[in-house]
């Protein structure tokens, strides 16, 4: 019993000198942990105040040139008869690619095309007209307007052959029906041209054509739907059209650099094109949301990882503004006075 009270009172003194020693920590330790607090504390101000990323503001892009390629539309309906290139073939301004169907000859067209190049129509013989402009032509549209051409310059040439000109009525007549020919020949030339516009399908430009769809001849169109796109031979310069919401437009300026990521060549793998704000459109395009147009200024075609990229007309991707470079510590400065001026 007795022994039991020595190991008793045993304990309670060592219980005493373990809380003596737990209840008041060295100043070794104390002045250790303070200086490691405000160690820890000056280097995260010290790293907010030297580390910074960019604001930036997303929009959409398209990179064209400031020479885009041309889209040709349909302008009726029906089969193509003839398709007279091929796809990726280089094509001259003027040079027809495609013929609706329709009831003219093409070749007839073309040969009165031809002979009617000259606006002064040389005084011949009646044979002379029908071997110059024969009467079998398969004509369509033109037909009509072809038809009254014929009758005026028959009259003109039987009014000069067979009459002698002698007195002033005779010279005042004669002027008429010139006049007739003339204006004859000008609705000739007018009906070939809307036939041209309605089944000839035409590039407007020197480039290289590319099919939409179009895989055969005699496949049916319909007005208004795009058969050929004529990629220019000289792009000339590259430049990128945005599209921006108008939520923080009004912080975008020119001159500000523009990161473009495009869809056809991954970030992560080709990295991003670099390019300027040139312009900004003064209001916005109509529609239901509210979008501001920039004009961008393309660099170069080699991206951030040193790659080049091949141009192709009408690439899409993103595009992020960099608006202005800030540190953690302004943006939380930035935060917190927004926060009080509530």
């Amino acid at each position: 019993m007795e022994a039991n009270k020595n190991g008793m009172d045993n304990w309670d003194e060592r219980s005493d000198q373990v809380r003596e020693i737990l209840g008041k920590a060295p100043n070794w330790v104390i002045r250790f942990g303070i200086t490691l607090v405000f160690i820890i504390i000056f280097l995260l101000l010290l790293g907010a105040s030297l580390i910074s990323y960019n604001d930036i503001i997303p929009a959409q892009i398209t990179v064209t040139s400031k020479n885009p390629p041309v889209y040709l539309k349909s302008k009726s309906s029906g089969r193509l008869t003839q398709i007279f290139i091929q796809p990726g073939q280089n094509v001259r301004k003027g040079e027809p690619l495609a013929e609706i169907e329709n009831t003219a000859t093409i070749d007839d067209v073309y040969y009165l095309k031809n002979h009617l190049k000259d606006s002064n129509l040389p005084l011949i013989t009646l044979d002379s007209l029908k071997s110059l402009f024969p009467f079998h032509l398969k004509l369509g549209d033109v037909q009509m307007a072809y038809d009254d051409f014929i009758a005026q310059y028959q009259n003109y040439i039987v009014f000069n052959t067979l009459t002698p000109i002698k007195k002033q009525p005779d010279i005042i007549r004669r002027q008429l029906l010139g006049q007739q020919l003339g204006k004859a020949q000008q609705n000739l030339n007018n009906a070939i041209a809307s036939w041209e516009q309605n089944y000839i399908i035409k590039s407007p430009i020197d480039g290289t054509a590319t099919f939409f769809d179009i895989w055969s001849q005699y496949q049916h169109v319909s007005a208004g739907e795009t058969i050929f796109t004529i990629v220019p031979d000289d792009p000339e310069e590259i430049i990128g059209h945005a599209t921006l919401p108008a939520r923080n437009s009004g912080k975008v300026k020119t001159g500000q650099k523009v990161m473009i990521k495009l869809d056809n060549y991954p970030f992560q793998e080709w990295g991003s094109l670099e390019g300027m704000v040139s312009s900004i459109s003064e209001v916005p395009k109509p529609g239901e949301q509210v979008l501001y147009t920039l004009q961008i200024e393309i660099n170069s075609l080699t991206t951030s990882y040193g790659k080049s990229i091949d141009f192709k007309p009408e690439m899409q991707g993103k595009a992020e503004v960099i608006i202005e470079e800030l540190t953690v510590m302004e943006r939380i400065f930035y935060q917190l006075r927004k926060t009080f001026d509530r």
